[in-house]
């Protein structure tokens, strides 16, 4: 890697997430699968069904199991 790539990677700021799936999830918090489907269920996850993945709001995410989800 050249000098003016490492000094742009250094810079590239990570884009914020705004859903993850239930796979990233579990290995994220370390939780179980039922976990986070019993969460959603109880309506303290919000989630969406989008072609053919559940994704779970990072928003609600971080207000359940705080700064884990970072």
């Amino acid at each position: 890697m050249t000098r003016r790539a490492a000094v742009i990677a250094k810079k590239a700021p990570e884009p914020e997430r705004l859903a993850y799936r239930v796979d990233e999830l579990v290995s994220l918090l370390g939780v179980g699968r039922s976990t986070i489907y019993r969460a959603i269920k109880d309506g303290r996850l919000r989630s969406a069904n989008r072609l053919g993945a559940r994704l779970i709001d990072a928003e609600s995410v971080r207000a359940v199991f705080g700064r884990a989800a970072e």
